[in-house]
């Protein structure tokens, strides 16, 4: 495993009274890691209206990539989490 190239993730919920909101970010080392990462989390937190804020992929040359739509459609497509 290349630990070089990693893989980022935020999730993000809002909150009822302005003090309940939030975020989560949490790093994977392959996109396969990162999947189990999304299945996991949203089905941990599917109570809070979770969202993807943002999802991207760097590795150690430099090249980045924002991914957050694929990931969303992901979640929509296995409907794990709604109103994605």
């Amino acid at each position: 495993m290349n630990h070089s190239d990693v893989y980022y993730i935020t999730f993000a919920w809002d909150g009822y009274d302005g003090l309940t909101e939030g975020e989560y970010t949490t790093r994977r080392y392959s996109m396969d890691d990162l999947l189990d990462c999304v299945d996991d989390y949203a089905e941990r937190w599917s109570g809070r209206d979770l969202y993807i804020d943002c999802a991207s992929y760097e590795s150690e040359s430099g090249e980045c990539k924002d991914f957050t739509k694929e990931i969303q459609d992901y979640l929509t497509t296995k409907g794990t989490v709604n109103g994605i």
